[in-house]
């Protein structure tokens, strides 16, 4: 997306960017990229992502795209992406993931524009790295990052222990992939 001028005024999500010293679009992904990873305490909401100075893939691409949204820029989609999630293509999970599993399904949430896909979680993240490993994109909107997605990626990880005949329940997956977020956000706090 070719960059623009935020406007205080579209809404309030902008005007707390524009307060915060964000006034354009790149300037907007710079900051929110280089936020510390970490879930928001007490289940607050992607709005508090620059109070609090961390998010999730999914609360720092949700606050973007609702900037966006105030801006009238509509062409900027908030994706859910589930990847085959392992230590290769997501360094910091460390070691959480053993045999009888090579790979976790990991909902995570990402940008796309008309030119390309965009990954902000952190400096380092790039959607290239796990884009041969992607098992499906859907868009969604922002308020369906919290318990729509949470239900939705419980579900995909259930089929899939059942069509892959995995030897563990879904909720020891999803045990495992709890440790992976864990070790992320230990990583980088």
């Amino acid at each position: 997306m070719r960059d623009r001028k935020i406007d205080p005024l579209a809404g309030s999500l902008s005007s707390k960017v524009y307060n915060k010293g964000i006034y354009s679009f790149s300037d907007l992904c710079q900051a929110i990229r280089h936020l510390a990873y970490g879930r928001l305490p007490g289940g607050k909401d992607y709005e508090y992502i620059l109070d609090l100075d961390k998010g999730t893939c999914s609360t720092k691409h949700a606050f973007i795209k609702q900037v966006a949204t105030e801006q009238g820029w509509h062409e900027l989609k908030l994706l859910l992406c589930i990847y085959k999630m392992n230590a290769s293509n997501t360094p910091g999970i460390g070691s959480a993931i053993k045999p009888p599993l090579t790979y976790i399904p990991e909902a995570h949430c990402i940008l796309q524009d008309e030119e390309k896909r965009l990954d902000l979680t952190n400096p380092e993240s790039d959607y290239n790295r796990i884009v041969s490993e992607v098992l499906l994109l859907k868009e969604i909107m922002p308020d369906q990052i919290g318990e729509w997605k949470v239900a939705f990626h419980k579900e995909f990880i259930e089929d899939w222990v059942l069509s892959q005949k995995i030897e563990l329940s879904p909720s020891e997956v999803l045990e495992i992939r709890e440790m992976c977020i864990v070790n992320l956000s230990n990583m980088t706090t």
